[in-house]
């Protein structure tokens, strides 16, 4: 249960940041938070939800640069 709440108030807190600063960089985090909390839903053990984390947050930031480099 920790897990679960855990990353949700990950999320809450990227999200506040990205919010407050507007650069986009906490918005992977935000991402990698909301899936690992999701994987955390599903009764993932935590060295799972860490990876789930990390590989969506490095897709976000392919995501969010691709079209950031198209708004050039």
């Amino acid at each position: 249960m920790t897990g679960i709440a855990g990353w949700f108030f990950a999320y809450l807190f990227f999200m506040a940041v990205e919010l407050f600063f507007r650069s986009l960089i906490s918005l992977w985090f935000c991402a990698g938070a909301l899936g690992a909390w999701t994987a955390a839903l599903m009764g993932q053990t935590a060295e799972e939800q860490l990876f789930v984390f990390l590989l969506v947050s490095v897709f976000s930031l392919w995501i969010i640069g691709a079209a950031g480099r198209r708004r050039r």
